[in-house]
């Protein structure tokens, strides 16, 4: 019944429906960032014990990530996903 609604508010021939799953982290580019950021994080050693030293190495993490990862290969990669999604391929 939704479909329907959206459908009737274009013209006939001029909507492609692609479907897409419900939830895709691979379409999002920020969920492949914040995924680094965690991993960074994980691999940080001496892992931090008080709330200021996390606040203090999640800052520095952030900083060294935005200069080292830029951000371009995540957009790629969700080029990538987004072809496989419109080929109705699976994701794995």
């Amino acid at each position: 019944m939704f479909l329907q609604s959206i459908v009737a508010l274009f013209p006939r021939g001029n909507l492609n429906i692609r479907f897409l799953p419900p939830y895709s982290p691979q379409l999002n580019p920020v969920e492949l960032w914040i995924s680094q950021l965690k991993g960074a994080l994980r691999r940080s050693r001496p892992q931090p014990r008080t709330r200021p030293a996390l606040k203090l190495r999640l800052y520095n993490t952030i900083a060294t990530l935005a200069v080292t990862k830029p951000t371009l290969p995540l957009f790629k990669e969700m080029r990538y996903w987004l072809s496989k999604a419109a080929a109705r391929q699976r994701f794995e």
